[in-house]
């Protein structure tokens, strides 16, 4: 167990007195956001002549609120510590039994190469007899005698043959009991990103009650060209749109947007964009079957990776593992494709195909742990894949709704949860939550999300995908001819917080990494839209 933590006040008695220098003891404390520190202090004598409206507290009630905030704090950081602390001694117990299975496979293999060596010696100890007769009639003859020769090599043989045998079983065994006990590391390690998520999602359900604004920046951009994409890298100063079969690049400072430059290399619309958090690399999806990789050579300069064209329609949706070494891809043509992800050689190779869907896939996401894969499409169904001890992913199951609607957006909000959005005109508009509960996705109908309904009857396109902030506890959605921000309440159920409605159902949009910024693309005005994104 860690040492229990202290909580000490920095300030002195002496520091606690009023503004005016009085020598009396402080009595009264003004919750008054105007004032500063011993403004805000009131001694009797201040009291005299003191006139407010605001909240006034006695000092030693407000001590006492302090201490017993101080308390609480103390014991959800040494809960916090302590939790993490067994956890990291579990994996570092798997180290330990990972080293001593080290030790004693190569302790015995080393026992084994002495008896080896030893058995070999005692050959070479033998006594040879011979004929001195039979030798003299072999030199006169001029023949050799390869008998006995033969006979040692082949002994040698077969103890070299027994001695491989042996070792080479030991080392499978080890090798076999090492990949489960790295599989068991890897699931602890899981479990304790897990489980930060999880206490990160109980601090920041903190920001339920807190507003979400948004400014509009006058800042408008004019493109005639239709844009189906928009990404921000990891800083988000710059911006990267599509324009018709182009890419736009853009400098983004305080949400005003200037063109650097047109990426040119695909030959039909651009559909789908995303960067890499690492560097300023991203990847392109387009109409022209194709995906391309961008590589920064300067702040002017990308160079394009050849055409990846293993899909044979139009790329819908893109996604990058958390370490960027894999990305997933869906398309018209029905499946989905891994691809291992060389950012330095800027290339993709073609790993699995996953050709379970009868339907165009319209959207995919993964979980937190990147474990479990879900797709929705035109077929009106939700299907699962789950990553296997292998790193390859298998098809688990469809998932069972309530209604049975095409889905246009899926996004995972944590591990055993995911949203997903329908698309339809005459539907009902909302957005579904589906959680894990003993190894499968069931929809909790309680939870459901209602959204506008408009008289206008639109479908939602499948472009513009969720975003989902944890550390602001903020979700994007854009769903027709709305876009919403909402927020997970204490109850688990979620709530709108904030919304634009817009003049049609083609906005393409994105936030910046921060959710400082939203910016979207609307085909009714040809614009570009800036939104400052106020959040406390």
């Amino acid at each position: 167990m860690s040492k229990l933590m202290k909580s000490i006040m920095i300030e002195q008695d002496v520091d606690l007195q009023c503004s005016k220098k009085h020598k009396s003891p402080i009595q009264m404390v003004v919750f008054d956001q105007k004032l500063t520190n011993n403004e805000r202090l009131l001694c009797s004598d201040c009291l005299e002549d003191f006139e407010s409206n605001v909240k006034m507290v006695g000092l030693t009630k407000v001590l006492q609120i302090i201490d017993d905030k101080q308390i609480k704090q103390i014991e959800y950081k040494q809960n916090l510590i302590e939790n993490n602390i067994e956890q990291i001694q579990m994996i570092q117990r798997s180290f330990i039994e990972i080293k001593s299975n080290l030790i004693s496979i190569i302790d015995s293999l080393i026992g084994n190469s002495e008896e080896w060596i030893k058995v070999l010696n005692q050959i070479g100890e033998q006594t040879v007899t011979y004929s001195f007769f039979d030798e003299i009639e072999l030199l006169i003859q001029n023949k050799h005698k390869n008998e006995q020769n033969q006979e040692m090599l082949k002994e040698i043989k077969q103890i070299n043959q027994s001695w491989i045998t042996k070792t080479t079983q030991k080392i499978l065994n080890f090798n076999s009991n090492y990949k489960l006990l790295i599989t068991e590391l890897k699931k602890q390690l899981q479990i304790l990103i897990y489980n930060q998520v999880q206490e990160e999602t109980q601090e920041i359900k903190q920001l339920i009650d807190d507003p979400v604004n948004l400014k509009l920046i006058n800042n408008k951009s004019y493109q005639y060209d239709d844009c189906f994409a928009i990404s921000f890298n990891n800083i988000g100063n710059l911006m990267i749109s599509g324009c018709g079969k182009d890419i736009k690049v853009w400098d983004f400072q305080d949400g005003k947007i200037k063109e650097v430059l047109k990426l040119k290399g695909h030959t039909d619309t651009i559909r789908c964009l995303t960067f890499a958090n690492s560097n300023n690399s991203f990847i392109s999806g387009s109409g022209d079957f194709s995906i391309r990789c961008w590589k920064q050579l300067n702040f002017k300069q990308w160079k394009s990776s050849q055409p990846y064209q293993n899909h044979t329609d139009q790329i819908e949706c893109i996604l990058l593992s958390k370490d960027e070494r894999q990305l997933i891809s869906s398309s018209q043509d029905k499946s989905i494709k891994i691809w291992n992800f060389d950012i330095n050689n800027n290339e993709l190779i073609l790993q699995q195909s996953l050709n379970e869907s009868k339907c165009c896939l319209n959207s995919i996401t993964l979980n937190f742990s990147e474990t479990s894969l879900v797709a929705c499409g035109d077929d009106k169904q939700i299907l699962i894949w789950l990553k296997n001890k292998s790193n390859q992913w298998e098809y688990l199951n469809v998932v069972t709704q309530s209604q049975e609607e095409y889905g246009t957006k899926v996004c995972f909000l944590n591990d055993n949860l995911f949203i997903w959005v329908s698309g339809d005109i005459s539907k009902k508009n909302c957005v579904r939550i589906f959680e894990r509960q003993e190894g499968t996705f069931i929809e909790n109908t309680t939870k459901t999300i209602e959204l506008e309904n408009d008289e206008e009857e639109v479908f939602d396109l499948n472009l513009f995908p969720i975003q989902y902030n944890i550390e602001q506890n903020l979700i994007l959605i854009r769903h027709k001819l709305y876009i919403y921000f909402l927020r997970e309440q204490r109850d688990g159920k979620y709530k709108i917080v904030n919304k634009l409605k817009q003049l049609s159902n083609s906005i393409q949009g994105s936030m910046t990494k921060d959710s400082k910024y939203l910016a979207f693309w609307e085909s009714s005005q040809k614009t570009y839209s800036i939104y400052e994104i106020e959040t406390k």
